[in-house]
């Protein structure tokens, strides 16, 4: 999402132009270690992803994000032995979705757990960076509704609405590749793939799991709301407000 035209006029283009030129922002606390990767690694997605059908579904799910420039597909043996520091892998779930037969869902808040010892999440790490207030009128959209018509009731005119539904919504957020490497996560491979063979997943905007992946999405999404525009067809001018439901 990259502000242009009517959107420079919103008081945050400013902020719209940061998270587009520099990706959103992302602090994720400590770098996990290397035996904390490799265990990661070990353990694998949730068994939700490793069954036939799933695992075809998140391999072509995976083709088409590095078709559309969203992601790319590495191999552990590209890096293993010079690992970016910020580095983290979490365990991918698919899950039946009302558009195709299922969808991958990137799990931030599994711990690993081994011989006792609770590794960290990538949820539990996140700091909060992104506008906690810009959700805040979710869950008013009627009341806005209602108060637009109001406020512009005119007989001389029909009132028009248009829902708008952005496919992959979160995958047009961008990460710089810096913070790219937080988010990592396994292709399923079959059980007798080297480790070193395993491919990976690099994603280069925001996912569906992070917590902080709504508050960034709903802070662009806002932005189109109060923008004032002249109808060149009636020659008059008139308020476009946006009501963003996000689901």
């Amino acid at each position: 999402m990259w502000p242009r035209g009517l959107a420079k006029l919103h008081p945050a283009a400013g902020l719209l132009d940061v998270l587009s030129s520099e990706g959103c922002p992302c602090d994720l606390g400590e770098n996990w270690t290397k035996k904390h990767i490799l265990e990661a690694i070990n353990r694998g997605n949730h068994i939700s992803a490793t069954q036939q059908e799933e695992s075809k579904c998140m391999e072509q799910e995976a083709k088409e994000k590095v078709a559309a420039g969203y992601a790319k597909i590495i191999q552990w043996k590209d890096i293993m032995n010079n690992i970016p520091p910020n580095l983290k892998i979490s365990p991918a779930a698919m899950i039946p979705h009302k558009s195709r037969l299922f969808r991958m869902i990137l799990d931030l808040t599994f711990r690993l757990r081994k011989n006792g010892k609770n590794f960290p999440s990538v949820n539990s790490n996140t700091k909060k960076l992104a506008p906690q207030k810009s959700m805040t009128q979710l869950g008013s959209t009627v009341k806005r509704i209602i108060h637009i018509m109001n406020r512009n009731y005119n007989l001389s005119y029909a009132f028009m609405f248009s829902k708008c539904d952005l496919k992959d919504s979160f995958w047009k957020m961008v990460l710089n590749m810096m913070h790219a490497w937080n988010f990592f996560y396994l292709l399923q491979h079959k059980t007798s793939t080297p480790v070193e063979e395993r491919r990976l997943v690099v994603p280069n905007a925001l996912q569906m799991g992070w917590s902080e992946s709504p508050l960034l999405f709903y802070t662009a999404t806002e932005t189109a709301d109060g923008v004032s525009v002249i109808d060149h067809l009636y020659g008059r001018k008139y308020h476009v407000e946006s009501v963003v439901i996000w689901c």
